[in-house]
């Protein structure tokens, strides 16, 4: 990984928002969230339903990212942060791990508010 994940404290402002779109993009998946800012992966994601039923995605498998909209409209209740993945926790139970690439490339970015500027991990 080029940076390491943010710390939970730096990502304070993700609580209570929601995310509203989803874009896939040829290298890419970002999530859209309500007001501004987003949360763009290059790397692998795992998504959890409410269940505990983890569903694997990322940009390296288009087909299995299909089941992400079903994050949309739940509010953000935590952040997690570890060495290696960095949780964003829903609500409703669900979660996304969003996990860190091998080698100097980065993972991806988080633009909380316009005017904080990117995170980069």
């Amino acid at each position: 990984m080029l940076y390491p994940f943010p710390s939970a404290a730096d990502l304070e402002g993700l609580i209570g928002r929601q995310i509203v779109a989803v874009v896939f993009l040829s290298s890419s998946i970002r999530f859209w969230l309500d007001g501004s800012g987003y949360i763009h992966i290059e790397s692998a994601i795992e998504y959890i339903d409410e269940t505990g039923q983890a569903h694997p995605s990322g940009v390296d498998r288009r087909g299995a990212a299909t089941n992400l909209h079903q994050l949309l409209l739940h509010r953000i209740s935590a952040i997690e942060s570890e060495p290696s993945c960095l949780s964003v926790v829903f609500e409703n139970g669900s979660r996304m791990r969003i996990f860190g690439n091998d080698g100097p490339y980065e993972s991806g970015q988080i633009c909380v508010e316009p005017w904080q500027g990117e995170i980069i991990f």
